[in-house]
């Protein structure tokens, strides 16, 4: 009676927390290759080719817009991808990257350089579910009742 009532929907839980967290680390393999991607916060995402381990990006086209300071174009050859789930981002680590920078001010004018290796963060909040689920009616049981009441309702007493 204490693994039907308290044993299996913790377990319940801790696999559909186990299943969030695989989701949330292989966001990477979320992002089509040759689709310009806008799900990123204030982001355009282009990449080539994936590899089939999903973790190195080849051709990757980068453009930030609306920030105050203007935009920024990235172009890389590749990129190795990092998932980090619990900061909610993406870490690429680009190689044979590019920028140009251009300001709102004087849009008229850009400057450019060559970057050998850069390292950059993006937000992923478009492409995970942060909606809360709901939990079912068995998970819901282990937080209604600890477990000292069902010592004691298997003992029979109160």
């Amino acid at each position: 009676m204490l693994m039907t009532l308290w044993l299996g929907p913790v377990s319940l839980g801790t696999f559909r927390k186990l299943e969030t967290d695989l989701i949330a680390s292989q966001v990477s393999f979320q992002v089509q290759p040759r689709v310009f991607d806008e799900r990123f916060p204030r982001l355009v995402l282009y990449i080539n080719d994936v590899s089939a381990s999903g973790t190195q990006w080849h051709g990757v086209f980068l453009a930030e817009a609306g920030g105050e300071n203007g935009s920024r174009v990235t172009l890389a050859e590749n990129a190795i991808v990092i998932a980090e789930p619990k900061q909610g981002k993406l870490e690429l680590h680009l190689q044979g990257a590019a920028r140009t920078n251009s300001k709102r001010s004087d849009p008229d004018r850009y400057c450019g350089h060559r970057l050998w290796t850069e390292r950059l963060a993006i937000e992923v909040s478009g492409l995970v579910p942060t909606r809360v689920r709901q939990l079912s009616n068995p998970e819901a049981a282990a937080g209604r009742t600890s477990a000292r009441q069902y010592s004691r309702l298997a003992r029979g007493t109160r």
